[in-house]
C-alpha cells in the first residue's frame, strides 16, 4: 500500500521540479499538551488571517496557499482501507496524501490531523496522534467559534 503513495509523492516531487517549484518552509507552532495543541491551532489561524470565530470553511485552499502539496489516492477498488492520510516533507515540500473515496467530513478532519503533522513541533515523548487530533479539531471548529453559536441556545 504504501508503495503506492511513496510512487505518489516521488511522481509529484518530479513535475514540481520540472516546473521549477521552490521548497516552501512551515511556521512550527510547539505542541507537548492538548492545550498547546488548541493554542497552536489558534495562532495558526491568526498567523494565516483566518477568522477565530467562525468555522473553517475551505481548508484545501489554505492548505495549498502555504505551497502544501495534496495528492489524492483513488481508492475505487477498496486497496487502503484502514489509511486515511499521510502527511511527509520531501527535499523541502511538503506533501500530504488522502483517500479520495472517503467519507468528506473523514476526508477534511484527515486533511487537518495530517496538516498538525507538518506545523506542530511535538517532543518525542509527546502523544502526537492525540495532539494532532487536538489540533485539527481546534483548526476546524475552535472553541469561540462554538460557544458563540451555541450561545444563541443557551439564552432562550
Amino acid at each position: 500500500m504504501f508503495e503506492s503513495v511513496l510512487v505518489s509523492f516521488f511522481s509529484f516531487l518530479d513535475v514540481l521540479y520540472l516546473l521549477d517549484e521552490k521548497p516552501h518552509s512551515l511556521k512550527k507552532y510547539k505542541a507537548s499538551s492538548t492545550m498547546e495543541a488548541e493554542e497552536s491551532a489558534k495562532r495558526f489561524r491568526i498567523d494565516n488571517g483566518l477568522n477565530e470565530l467562525m468555522p473553517l470553511f475551505n481548508l484545501v485552499s489554505t492548505v495549498e496557499n502555504l505551497g502544501i502539496n495534496l495528492i489524492y489516492l483513488d481508492d475505487v477498488e477498496k486497496k487502503f482501507i484502514g489509511f486515511d492520510g499521510i502527511s511527509q516533507s520531501i527535499e523541502g515540500h511538503p506533501f500530504i496524501c488522502l483517500r479520495e473515496n472517503s467519507n468528506l467530513f473523514r476526508q477534511r478532519f484527515t486533511l487537518a490531523h495530517e496538516l498538525g503533522h507538518l506545523v506542530l513541533d511535538i517532543p518525542d515523548d509527546a502523544d502526537e496522534e492525540g495532539l494532532c487530533n487536538a489540533f485539527a479539531s481546534s483548526l476546524l471548529l475552535p472553541k469561540e467559534a462554538l460557544f458563540r453559536k451555541m450561545s444563541k441556545y443557551w439564552k432562550e
